[in-house]
């Protein structure tokens, strides 16, 4: 995925600016996020972040994610994943128009303290701002 000077050709318009305190970000449509075989979400809104690896979802898209048992919550809605459950982790593909990117397990977790973190996660409540704590 390229951000930035974008080809015609790669995406479906429309590409929007959204106005946010002095700073602009990209707000696309997402045709279809699938994790494995199962539909998280189709025609999704998506803020681009490039400042952060995280990816914040709606509590119903992240309970679609978390009926895979490979994929824990931590409580806190950060999810996780046990050592012992990593080659059961699957590819994510996030479909834009007719292009398709398969994200491989690898480009999904993060080591954190010998711990290894997905990074997907719920929305945090409006007013509260969750703060994690990982051990081994």
């Amino acid at each position: 995925m390229l951000l930035g000077s974008l080809p015609a050709e790669c995406f479906n318009e429309p590409i929007v600016y959204v106005q946010l305190q002095d700073a602009k970000q990209w707000d696309i449509v997402i045709t279809k996020i699938e994790y494995d075989d199962q539909i998280i979400c189709e025609l999704c809104n998506c803020l681009i972040d490039t400042g952060t690896p995280t990816t914040i979802m709606p509590h119903e898209a992240a309970n679609r994610i978390l009926r895979n048992s490979e994929i824990k919550d931590n409580g806190q809605g950060l999810f996780h994943v046990l050592h012992e459950d990593l080659p059961r982790v699957k590819d994510l593909k996030i479909t834009i128009g007719v292009y398709v990117f398969v994200l491989p397990p690898k480009a999904l977790l993060i080591r954190v303290e010998n711990f290894h973190s997905h990074r997907d996660q719920e929305m945090p409540d409006p007013g509260e701002t969750p703060g994690f704590h990982f051990r081994d």
